[in-house]
């Protein structure tokens, strides 16, 4: 099935990937009748087009050199033309000289947003602390425009309820903030949008390191009562850290897109959406080397979410799908669902959890190159999880390795789960191992190992159709296999 993004010049289409088939896919795209031509991704883009013209794409898929099923459709009118709000123009007046602190007038500019306008950021940097995002808003940061945040913690006061390393609580606001977090209640905030071609940057290192600053000043006595206890945590930065304010924070929001941006940089993690439906992250750069746990795309709680032709420069994960910790994440009891990422490529790798006591299911990836990772592509949990990942499929990826355990041993703390996490139902073809992960280190291409309790071992795990490149030290390649029940191995290559 055909879907499309629709914008008044613009006309961006992608489709799924067909699972379980012996040979390889391509496609034929069709423009109101012409042939635009031909691709191995499932994603084209149309761009120059008039607003509110018609149009229909057609994709035609191939297995091998036969015609593959039907032929799918779609008609679709370019919208209209967007009034747009420029943030240096009366009656805001923000400045665009990257030292001046524009929030007030950018946060008039947001506020006066209303349907069929654009909030517009013209070339030049933008300084400013959190950001109120409110339904329908849309922001346009045009090609060689940054939006700037901030290296000052009290910009981004008063903290707010969110979520963060599973546990609800209250942190920083974001750079750009929009719906408020319940976890029990409906979406209440819909249709945001973020495209432009401009950056998005946070306040990085600097502000991530202030923050923890004023936060272990804050919490000094709390923290020397945790004596021995403080080993469940990462680190001593942990707790402090938990505080600080994600680049984007969605909370609630039905109809989330991000496209054709350069984000990156914020104190923790770069784009985080919670307790939200129908989010699509397309065709941008999300970047965060040097700062500490720098997550590129956190999908928490979430379903319906869809990532694809992006690239990362992440220092941590570059995707993490998540659900909630331990008995708090068991008892909300939200799964993250419906997640599609497909043709992204860049350092660091994807993984389903730790934090995932609510639920991971329905997860589908392909199309993607992931290198200078410690795990790759890893499904993780630790006892204390309990919760499930279920129902994931891979297709035509290359990555260091493949992991599915419960061997996770970071950010282990709090009460445990009263069961251990279910791992099952994972299904992996056209797999391209090398075997060798972040600082040329090397490891076994593909573990799989669940909990000792029969009821518990990883259950239902295919690997089919896969390469393994040799090991530069010239050793002998090992799979680490163990509490599993239903794995197969199938077509598995050592170059």
């Amino acid at each position: 099935m055909l879907k499309a993004v629709i914008f008044e010049d613009e006309l961006d289409f992608y489709w799924e990937h067909i699972f379980r088939l012996e040979g390889k896919l391509r496609y034929r795209v069709f423009f109101d009748g012409k042939e635009a031509g031909t691709t191995e991704k499932t994603h084209w883009e149309f761009e120059g087009l008039e607003p509110q013209t018609t149009h229909t794409v057609a994709v035609e898929t191939y297995l091998d050199t036969a015609l593959y099923g039907s032929v799918a459709e779609l008609t679709v009118t370019t919208a209209a033309r967007r009034r747009r709000l420029d943030v240096t123009a009366a009656p805001y007046f923000a400045a665009r000289d990257g030292k001046t602190l524009s929030t007030e007038a950018i946060q008039r500019a947001l506020d006066d947003c209303k349907e069929g306008e654009t909030v517009y950021f013209p070339a030049g940097e933008y300084l400013t602390g959190a950001l109120n995002l409110h339904s329908g808003t849309e922001l346009y940061i045009d090609r060689g425009a940054t939006l700037q945040g901030s290296a000052c913690p009290e910009d981004y006061l008063p903290q707010i309820p969110t979520r963060f390393e599973g546990y609800e609580r209250l942190c920083y606001r974001a750079l750009l903030n929009a719906g408020t977090m319940d976890h029990s209640g409906p979406c209440n905030c819909h249709d945001i949008t973020l495209r432009g071609g401009g950056r998005i940057r946070g306040g990085g290192k600097a502000l991530c390191d202030a923050v923890i600053d004023r936060e272990r000043e804050r919490l000094k006595d709390f923290l020397a009562t945790l004596g021995d206890s403080v080993k469940e945590y990462e680190c001593d930065r942990t707790i402090p850290g938990r505080a600080r304010p994600c680049l984007l924070n969605i909370n609630n929001t039905r109809g989330f897109l991000l496209t054709r941006l350069d984000v990156g940089f914020g104190a923790a993690w770069n784009i985080h959406t919670t307790y939200s439906e129908d989010i699509l992250i397309s065709l941008s750069k999300i970047s965060s080397v040097g700062v500490w746990n720098g997550d590129g795309w956190d999908p928490d709680s979430s379903e319906r979410c869809t990532m694809y032709g992006c690239f990362f420069d992440t220092q941590d994960d570059a995707i993490a799908v998540k659900s909630g910790k331990n008995p708090e994440g068991n008892r909300i009891g939200r799964p993250c669902r419906d997640i599609c990422i497909f043709d992204c490529e860049g350092t660091q790798g994807i993984a389903l959890g730790s934090e995932m006591s609510g639920g991971i299911e329905n997860v589908r990836i392909w199309d993607c190159r992931i290198y200078n990772t410690v795990r790759g592509l890893r499904a993780k949990v630790t006892r204390k999880r309990g919760g499930y990942i279920r129902n994931v499929m891979v297709a035509r990826v290359t990555v260091p390795v493949i992991s599915v355990d419960s061997l996770y041993a970071c950010n282990d703390d709090g009460e445990g789960a009263d069961t251990p996490s279910l791992l099952e139902n994972f299904y992996f073809e056209y797999m391209h191992l090398t075997g060798l992960t972040r600082h040329n280190i090397e490891y076994p291409p593909i573990t799989v190992v669940g909990f000792p309790e029969p009821e518990y071992h990883v259950r239902n795990l295919t690997v089919r159709h896969v390469e393994i490149e040799p090991l530069p030290s010239g050793k002998h390649h090992t799979l680490n296999t163990d509490f599993v029940t239903g794995l197969t191995l199938e077509d598995v290559n050592f170059l």
